[in-house]
């Protein structure tokens, strides 16, 4: 019976008359009182949450697939394009969700030893390569780490894997390129 089960689990005692609804105080209370608590915490949290247009301070902690660091903030995550592991960066936060934010780089503060100077001038136009600001070596650990935690964290497959392979010709092996071109003055620009 549905009434012994909220009974036992809540703890409160229903009069449970012959025709009506049981009459359950105890349980309406404690609801009431969880709503409350909850939304004091809601309140609470808003205060501290992030705004778009904010300037934090981040630390880059992890990587996306897509070549994206990750940082936390009280608590939310931060996504922010064109950062290494292990930089701290002044952020512009340009898009908030309910549970993280996307933000943009306003000025590195310390950079991480794993960045590099990226050798191409169309390296944030054309989209081609996600990881050109790293070290090639760095970007080696960040692909491996990527199959080893899909293959972990997704198929929950645990093996032993070989590590990963560099190519001879680090630069100009890509083919493809994505320029973003517009009409101006009657001529294409990019």
């Amino acid at each position: 019976r549905v009434d012994k089960a909220v009974q036992v689990r809540h703890g409160a005692k229903s009069i449970i008359p012959k025709r009506g609804k049981p009459k359950c105080t105890k349980i309406r209370h404690s609801f009431a009182k969880n709503v409350v608590v909850n939304l004091l915490l809601l309140l609470a949290n808003r205060n501290s949450m992030l705004k778009k247009n904010d300037i934090i301070t981040l630390e880059i902690t992890g990587m996306t697939n897509e070549g994206n660091g990750v940082g936390r903030h009280e608590g939310i995550t931060v996504f922010v394009p064109l950062t290494a592991v292990g930089d701290v960066i002044e952020c512009h936060i340009v898009k908030v969700q309910e549970s993280f934010c996307y933000g943009i780089v306003k000025s590195i503060i310390t950079p991480s030893d794993k960045r590099c100077d990226d050798r191409c001038e169309a390296f944030t136009k054309c989209g081609g390569c996600s990881f050109r600001h790293f070290t090639y070596e760095e970007e080696l650990r960040i692909k491996e780490d990527f199959v080893k935690s899909s293959f972990e964290r997704i198929g929950k497959i645990f093996v032993q894997h070989e590590p990963i392979l560099g190519a001879d010709r680090i630069e100009r092996y890509r083919n493809k390129a994505q320029y973003p071109v517009a009409q101006q003055d009657g001529k294409a620009v990019c």
